[in-house]
């Protein structure tokens, strides 16, 4: 058994090491502590002030920055799709921020641009029933319309419906006479019907060339990548149907990339063969490429344009 003494010698021990201690901090050291302390402090201070202004500085950088941007980027399109009749292809999930900025600027490079065509997430459903679905509409609307049945690369049925209402061909170089606007216009309500795309007052003259704004793929694992691929396939069938087509997106709101139709895209290029991509719709950059890259269409190329590491450069060349 331990002696009580021995907790009376503990005691006193701790209560002297305290006793020491609030001398010491009271009177030699004091000072020392007190002056230790002013000088982190008033360092902190300093840190904090110095990144604030550093923050200030990169915000004033950016906003005049993108201020610039918007100011040139209407003379920078001007003229570019003069005459070209243009339609806007929009995903579930795209920005309407993304498909005002774009629309905006495809106004300013001239061209005659449609009423944008919503296509509606009914569109991508992955379940056995909505695909079959799908395909009974599609096929059932290319019959009616004399059209050729989906090859073994044109993606879904309604794909080559929703090219065919734009265009008014089945090919950028068909040799039949292109549909007319009646035929167009039942292809049109027959997708509405089905609930795949949103009505809208899109047909008119035929289009020369589309601008797809790819959104937010909502499922994960094989279903999204799927969801993925379907999307791609929309935007390479239009392209195969109209004399150019450019895919966007704003790919610094996906973690994914193999959620991403723009980044498999660049990945797997024959998933996109002939399609153009640009990266940063929602920057003043990106919407001139948008507008640059279909103009490049036009005259027979391609490319894939942005601030990522898988562009080809930043800005389609402007010496065509």
């Amino acid at each position: 058994m331990i002696d009580f003494r021995y907790h009376l010698v503990s005691l006193a021990s701790v209560l002297i090491a305290l006793a020491v201690g609030i001398v010491l901090g009271a009177g030699p050291l004091k000072e020392d502590i007190g002056n230790t302390l002013t000088t982190q402090v008033t360092q902190l201070r300093g840190e904090k002030d110095a990144l604030r202004a550093d923050l200030d500085a990169a915000t004033k950088v950016s906003t005049a920055r993108d201020q610039f941007e918007a100011e040139l980027l209407s003379r920078m399109v001007a003229g570019e799709l003069a005459s070209k009749r243009v339609a806007l292809v929009v995903l579930p999930g795209a920005e309407t921020t993304v498909v005002d900025q774009v629309s905006a600027a495809l106004k300013d490079s001239g061209a005659d641009l449609a009423e944008p065509i919503v296509v509606n997430k009914s569109w991508v459903e992955g379940a056995e029933d909505k695909v079959a679905a799908r395909t009974e509409v599609g096929n059932a609307l290319l019959e009616d319309a004399s059209l050729p049945p989906v090859g073994e690369d044109g993606g879904q049925s309604v794909d080559s419906v929703l090219a065919a209402a734009l265009t008014g061909k089945v090919s950028a170089s068909a040799l039949r006479d292109p549909l007319t606007t009646s035929a167009r216009r039942a292809l049109f309500d027959g997708l509405v019907e089905a609930d795949l795309i949103t009505d809208s007052d899109a047909v008119g003259k035929p289009v020369d060339g589309v601008v797809v704004i790819a959104g937010t793929v909502d499922e994960t694992g094989d279903a999204g990548v799927a969801q993925t691929k379907s999307r791609l396939a929309l935007a390479a069938t239009v392209d195969r149907t109209s004399e150019g087509a450019v895919l966007t997106e704003d790919t610094t709101k996906v973690a994914d990339q193999a959620l991403s139709p723009l980044a498999v895209a660049r990945d797997q290029k024959a998933l996109s063969k002939g399609l153009s991509t640009v990266d940063a719709p929602h920057l003043a950059m990106g919407q001139v490429d948008v507008v640059l890259a279909l103009a490049e269409q036009f005259d027979g190329g391609e490319g894939h344009y942005g601030v990522r590491a898988d562009a080809t450069a930043a800005l389609p060349g402007l010496g065509r």
